[in-house]
Formats: C-alpha cells, structure tokens, sequence
C-alpha cells in the first residue's frame, strides 16, 4: 500500500496501522503488572512480612507449654472455685433480709452453673490456645484489610495525582472498562495476599499450639467443632480484604487524591463511636460494627431499646445480635454504593 504525499507523488512507505485498544484480558493483565511493580505496594508488602516475623517471634517468647500436672492443678482450683460460688449464691436465696419487692432470683442473680469456668482460667502459665490460634487468624485478616484498603487508595489515587490517568485514556478511551480492569487487578492481588496470609497463619498457629500451647482436645469446656469453626473463621478474615479494598478504591475515586481519602477514614473512626454512643440504634448501619461482626465468630452482641425486665425488677436494654451474615452485607452494600457512584461520576465528569 503507497502513500500519496503530495499531488502526482507516490511514497513507497507503508501507511501507519490504526492503533487497536486492547482487549480487556490484556487491559487487566497490564494494570496487574502495574500494581505489582508499583515502590508502594512492595513497601506494603515489606512491612506485613515484618509485622508477621515480630508477632511471630513475641508469640514464641510469651506463651508456653501445658503438662498434664499444670492442666490438673488448674482444673482443681477451676471446681474449688466453682464450688464456692454455688456455695455463696445458695446462701444468697436462702437469705431472710430480701426486701418484699423482690424474688431470690432478682435479689441473688443468675445461677452461677449456668456460667460455667474454663479451667486454663486458673493454669500458672500461659498457653498458645484456640482462642489465640483464632484471634491470630482476627489479626491476620484485619492487617491485610487495611493494607488492602491503603493500596485501594493509592492505586488510583496516585493516578490522578499524577495525571496519568489521562494519557491512559488515549490508550484506552471506554472508561468504565478501564475501570474494571483496575478493580479486579487490585482485587485480586489482594485475594491472594489473604488467602496466603491465613495459610502462613494456621500453619504458624499449628507449630505454637504443638510445641508451645494446649492441645484442642483438652478444651476445658470441650469444642469439638473448633476446626470447622476456625475454617469459616479464616475464609471470612481472607474475604474481608475485598470490601476494604474496593472502599479504599472507591474514595480515592471520588476524591481524586489519596490523602483526601485518608483524612476522610480518619474522621469517620472518630465519629463513629461517638455516634454509636448518642443513639445505639445506629450500630448496626456502621462500618466498623458490620465488620466487627463479620469477622467475629458468632457476630457481637450489642445494647438495644430499653424494655421491662422481671428479673431484674425494672428497665433494662436488651441485647441484640449482629450476626456475621449481616456483617457481611453491610460491609458488601457500602462498598458496592461508594464504587458504584465513583464510577458513574469517573464516566461522566471532565478528568483533564
């Protein structure tokens, strides 16, 4: 094919090929080379692996072994204990002196069987137990959420900071794909930063429970369901990275710049409480009580409206539940709100 470069005259060369947008397997493949070679996510990376090896290295020095003898030293104090409180709580109902306008289960309180005592309560030393082992699992999942919700943040943050998102409209102008492509890249970085920081975790875990804590089976009460539990456990801490990296997204979308999104965050911290404090009905439409209840095993309890309670003989708050499932959605639905919009505003709005 000739070009013509001026009337009557032909060139030899050839003409320039359009230049083709890319696929969108090859547009995610780009941004996730992107990700992983960016200073910022190397350093992240760099200070979970220190953070791991110090909580690794203090874990090995706190806790210890249990023996047989130190486990039935405890268990003897646990009963002795235990024996005194029913001693005292009989004593109690028995008492002649309880005014008229209360029964002995008002005036005495619950049975004390009802709560029963652990004995690695009363043990001399300090085990590694399944609810260390759960709450390293907590640990694990809540620091790479934060790291996932800093490079969210900084991911497109720094793009528009830069002006660089501009240039890469040129390459490819469909912004919503482009988009796309940038949160499932980050997305899925941090999936497998979560899933690989809760197998590091258990395994870490397993070693402190045989050489440094008390094995499951002697659980004092017993929970054979205690592997299943830690399972579903690890699989929510690893999924929470997911909502804290598409809110970290979405806000630095919004905002155009990280430190913006940053200074945001910290406000709402603030707030929060602050709010919980004022009116508790707002619990369960907060964030960092959704994601406490997610990754709670059981979900969390909380104080409600103040109802009539005959036990007591007066106005109490009931407690309600906020369970992992709920937790869950919450989390889910502002993530999904805050990423919605910045993209609608991300298609629409003038970036130059």
């Amino acid at each position: 094919m000739t070009r013509i470069d001026a009337p009557g005259r032909h060139s030899l060369e050839p003409a320039a090929e359009p230049v083709l947008a890319p696929t969108f397997p090859r547009l995610v493949r780009v941004e996730l080379r992107r990700l992983l070679a960016r200073r910022f996510f190397l350093i992240l990376v760099g200070v979970g692996v220190l953070a791991y090896v110090a909580g690794t290295l203090f874990a090995f020095t706190k806790y210890e072994a249990v023996t047989p003898e130190a486990m039935a030293r405890a268990t003897v104090v646990r009963d002795a204990n235990m024996a005194q409180n029913q001693q005292f709580y009989q004593q109690c109902l028995a008492d002649t002196t309880i005014p008229d306008n209360s029964t002995p289960e008002q005036f005495c309180g619950s049975d004390p069987a009802t709560y029963p005592m652990e004995a690695e309560w009363f043990l001399d030393v300090t085990p590694f137990t399944g609810r260390d082992f759960e709450n390293l699992a907590v640990g694990a999942g809540v620091g790479v959420a934060m790291l996932g919700l800093l490079l969210g943040a900084t991911f497109i943050g720094a793009e528009w900071s830069s002006k660089n998102l501009v240039a890469w409209l040129f390459w490819e102008p469909r912004r919503l794909r482009l988009l796309g492509a940038k949160i499932i890249a980050l997305l899925g970085v941090l999936l497998v930063l979560a899933v690989l920081a809760q197998v590091i975790c258990f395994f870490t875990g397993k070693v402190l429970l045989a050489t440094k804590g008390m094995p499951i089976a002697q659980m004092d009460p017993p929970r054979p369901e205690f592997w299943s539990d830690l399972f579903g456990l690890q699989l929510r801490a690893a999924l929470f990275v997911i909502p804290a990296g598409l809110l970290g997204f979405g806000l630095a979308n919004l905002m155009r710049n990280t430190a913006a999104t940053l200074g945001v965050a910290v406000v709402y911290i603030i707030a929060e409480p602050i709010l919980a404090w004022l009116n508790p009905s707002l619990i369960p439409y907060q964030l960092t009580s959704a994601a406490l209840a997610w990754i709670t095993p059981g979900g969390f309890e909380y104080p409600g409206k103040l109802v009539y309670s005959s036990q007591y003989g007066g106005m109490v708050r009931e407690t309600l539940t906020f369970t992992n499932q709920q937790g869950g959605f919450v989390l889910l639905a502002y993530a999904v709100v805050v990423t919605a919009v910045s993209a609608i505003l991300f298609r629409r709005r003038d970036i130059t």
